[in-house]
C-alpha cells in the first residue's frame, strides 16, 4: 500500500532538481565507483548486498519454475527504496518511465489534447460519454486542433482498437507514439461517426495561461513547472509588463504540485529585482549546501507592479519555492490557504529501464524558514469555498437527468445571466448549494468551447480570486 500511495505522488516530485552539478548522473556514477573501493568487511551496504545475492542465488537454484529476472530486479529496487521510509524516495518502474520522462521535460509526441475517460466499471450502458474518451480541449495550434477536432468530440477507437475497456492512463499512452507516426482515430461527434488520421508530433504541454481582468489587473495561472514553464511564463508576462496602466499582477499557484525547481527559480529571478536570495538547499553534508540568488542584470518583469500570489493546500514543492522567495523578498503578498509543505528535493537518475528518485536536499526560504511539513503561511488568509459536504445523491441525480446539458442546449450563450437563471430554475428541485449549481452549468458551458475561446479566470465564481481583486482595488 505504501508503494502504491507513493506512486500516486510521482507527478508532484517530477524533476525536482535544483543544481545540475549536484544531481547529474555522472555524480551518481562517481559515488558508486567510490563505494566499490570500500573494504566490504566494514561496509554495511556491501554486506547487505552479499547476503541478498546469496539468498537470490539459493532461491534461483531451488525454485521450480522460470524466473523473470527483470521483474525481480524492479521489485527489489522498489522494496529497497520503500524501506527508507521517505514518501518521496522511490523507484519508478519501466512501465511508468516514459510518462515520467515526458512529464519531466514538459513535452511528448502526440496530438495535443486534454481528455477525460471514465473507468470501465463506471460506465452506463447507452451513455457514450461514460464509455469513450471525451476531448475537453485541444492545445492551441496542436495537431488535433489543426485536424479539426474540438471540445466534446469523443474518441471511440484508437488505431482500430475500442477504448471501452480501457482506463484513462491506458488511453493516454495509446495516443502517444513516435514523432511522425500516424494515429488513426474514430470520432463520434453528436450522432455522426467518422475516421481521421493525425500525424503525431512533439507537443509542448501548456503550463501557463494569462489574461487581463477588469480594472487593468493582470492574471497568470501556472499549473505546473516543467523545463519549458519559465519560457512560457515570460512570454505570457512580457506584454503585461509593457502595459502602462497595469495596476497589479495576480499569480495563481493553487493546486500546482510543483515539478522542475529550476523553472521556479528562473521565474523568481524574473520577478525579483536586485541581487537577492531565492532559496537555500541543505544536504547531508556541507558540500551539498547551495544557495540560489537572483541576477540583478537579468531581464525583469515590471518592478513597480504589485504582485499577489494565490496558494492553497495543493501548492507544493517548486510552487512553494517561488511563493517563499516572493514573500520573503517582499515582492508579493501571499493570499489563500497554507500550502502543502513539501520542502525537500530529489536527485533523479535513470537506472535500468526505470528511474530512481532519492530525497537529497531540504530547502529553506530566503529568511531561513523551513517549508517541509510546515508550508507557506499566507499574508492574507482566504478560505476557498468548498463543495465537500454536498449531497452526492443529488449530484448523481443531476448528472443522470442531464440537467445542465439540456439547459445549455436551450440557452447556448455563455453569460452570467444564463448561469443565474439555471441556478434559480433548479435551486428548489435539487438539495445542493447555489454555488455548486453555478459551477455545474459553468463547466458545461466550458466543455463546449474551443480552447481559444475559453476564459482563463472566473472571478465571480472564485471567491479567493475575487478577494484578491478587492484587495488590489483597495490598496493600489
Amino acid at each position: 500500500m505504501q508503494h502504491f500511495l507513493k506512486k500516486l505522488s510521482v507527478t508532484a516530485i517530477l524533476s525536482t532538481t535544483l543544481l545540475t552539478n549536484a544531481f547529474g548522473f555522472g555524480t551518481a556514477r562517481r559515488a558508486f565507483t567510490a563505494t566499490s573501493l570500500v573494504d566490504k568487511s566494514e561496509d554495511p551496504i556491501a554486506i547487505t548486498m552479499d547476503n541478498l545475492e546469496n539468498m537470490y542465488r539459493f532461491a534461483e537454484r531451488n525454485y521450480l519454475y522460470d524466473i523473470d529476472t527483470d521483474k525481480v530486479y524492479e521489485a527489489m529496487a522498489g522494496a529497497m527504496l520503500d524501506a527508507f521510509g521517505d514518501e518521496w524516495t522511490m523507484f519508478i518502474p519501466s512501465e511508468e518511465s516514459t510518462s515520467y520522462r515526458n512529464h519531466r521535460i514538459g513535452n511528448y509526441s502526440g496530438i495535443g489534447i486534454y481528455m477525460t475517460k471514465l473507468s470501465p466499471n463506471m460506465q452506463v450502458e447507452g451513455d457514450p460519454s461514460t464509455m469513450y474518451i471525451t476531448i475537453t480541449s485541444c492545445f492551441s495550434g496542436g495537431p488535433a486542433e489543426r485536424a479539426g477536432l474540438r471540445s466534446k468530440d469523443m474518441i471511440t477507437h484508437i488505431n482500430g482498437e475500442s477504448v471501452i475497456n480501457k482506463n484513462a492512463l491506458e488511453c493516454a499512452e495509446l495516443l502517444k507514439g513516435e514523432t511522425g507516426s500516424i494515429l488513426s482515430l474514430t470520432i463520434l461527434r453528436g450522432s455522426k461517426t467518422f475516421d481521421i488520421d493525425i500525424e503525431r508530433e512533439i507537443v509542448n504541454v501548456p503550463t501557463a495561461q494569462s489574461t487581463v481582468l477588469d480594472d487593468h489587473i493582470g492574471y497568470i495561472k501556472i499549473s505546473e513547472f516543467s523545463s519549458i514553464t519559465a519560457t512560457q511564463v515570460k512570454e505570457k508576462l512580457a506584454p503585461l509588463s509593457r502595459m502602462r496602466d497595469l495596476k497589479a499582477l495576480i499569480i495563481d499557484l493553487r493546486n500546482n504540485g510543483g515539478g522542475d525547481v529550476k523553472a521556479s527559480v528562473d521565474i523568481a529571478d524574473y520577478l525579483i529585482p536586485g541581487h537577492k536570495v531565492i532559496v537555500s538547499a541543505v544536504g547531508k553534508n556541507s558540500s551539498r549546501n547551495e544557495t540560489q540568488m537572483t541576477n540583478e542584470k537579468s531581464e525583469k518583469f515590471n518592478t513597480d507592479c504589485p504582485i499577489i500570489v494565490l496558494i492553497n493546500s495543493g501548492t507544493a514543492s517548486a510552487s512553494e519555492i517561488l511563493s517563499g522567495a516572493l514573500q520573503d523578498n517582499k515582492r508579493a503578498i501571499i493570499m489563500g490557504e497554507k500550502s502543502f509543505g513539501k520542502g525537500v528535493m530529489q536527485v533523479s537518475a535513470p537506472f535500468g529501464n526505470g528511474y530512481v528518485n532519492v530525497t537529497s536536499q531540504e530547502y529553506k526560504t530566503p529568511n531561513g524558514n523551513k517549508v517541509n511539513k510546515v508550508g507557506i503561511t499566507p499574508d492574507v488568509v482566504v478560505k476557498n469555498r468548498t463543495v465537500e459536504n454536498e449531497n452526492v445523491d443529488e449530484l448523481n441525480r443531476i448528472a443522470n437527468n442531464k440537467v445542465a446539458e439540456k439547459y445549455v442546449d436551450l440557452h447556448k450563450e455563455f453569460t452570467d445571466k444564463n448561469i443565474e437563471n439555471f441556478v434559480k430554475a433548479n435551486k428548489f428541485e435539487y438539495a445542493i448549494s447555489d454555488y455548486l449549481l453555478s459551477i455545474i452549468v459553468l463547466n458545461e458551458y466550458l466543455s463546449r468551447m474551443d480552447s481559444t475561446d475559453r476564459p482563463v479566470a472566473f472571478p465571480k465564481y472564485d471567491n479567493v480570486l475575487s478577494e484578491a481583486i478587492a484587495y488590489i482595488q483597495k490598496n493600489y
